[in-house]
């Protein structure tokens, strides 16, 4: 979805909340997600509160989020940009 809506003239950033990770998963995410990703540890161990801080390092103006149970098709980050901007 975000390579999809960087096609399409979206900039788009990558921000993984990593709270309380254990050692394989910070590893894991420092080889394996894209160079571009940005990592944020917390320690809150709170959904609420981990998604917050994701929000926090967020640059731009719209936030969304992907869980490990959702499912995106490629277009939903453009088709909701294109929604949210014809709200005024």
């Amino acid at each position: 979805a975000i390579e999809y809506g960087r096609k399409q003239g979206l900039s788009c950033e990558l921000i993984v909340v990593l709270d309380s990770p254990d050692s394989s998963t910070e590893r894991f995410c420092s080889e394996f997600l894209p160079s571009q990703t940005r990592l944020v540890n917390t320690s809150v161990e709170d959904l609420g509160l981990a998604r917050n801080a994701g929000v926090d390092a967020a640059l731009g103006t719209f936030v969304a989020f992907l869980d490990a149970d959702d499912l995106w098709v490629q277009n939903w980050l453009t088709a909701s940009f294109e929604f949210m901007s014809t709200l005024d």
